[in-house]
């Protein structure tokens, strides 16, 4: 099972998740990243024990909130490609292969329109 560790200290590491988590089971991997972590642990008991017993708790004198962790989310838009277009004019990537209002570099192509109505 897979927990979400959240509002955790500036100053806490792997190595202190480690331990606190350590405490209910195996710790079978530890992430960590700006003001939260991961931390899954062997079996879904262990894991459930860990969210409720080190929910609300401190680690690195600052209370720490566990859930389970949510699925990983896939960038579903073009296919999971992480945007990129591969020529697909129709996309919504970074490199949307049209032209979508002025360039930056250029100055004088535009058509200017006159009222006349055809």
């Amino acid at each position: 099972m897979k927990l979400f560790i959240g509002n955790l200290s500036s100053s806490a590491t792997e190595d202190d998740l480690r331990s606190a988590a350590a405490a209910f089971g195996e710790v079978t991997s530890v992430t960590l990243a700006s003001g939260h972590g991961f931390v899954e642990m062997a079996s879904a008991a262990e894991g459930q024990a860990a969210l409720t017993g080190l929910n609300g708790q401190e680690i690195q004198g600052q209370a720490v909130k566990v859930t389970e962790a949510r699925p990983e989310r896939r960038n579903l838009r073009n296919g999971g490609n992480q945007g990129q277009t591969f020529g697909n004019k129709g996309s919504l990537g970074p490199n949307r292969g049209g032209n979508i209002g002025p360039s930056t570099g250029s100055k004088g192509n535009f058509r200017k329109t006159t009222g006349n109505k055809v």
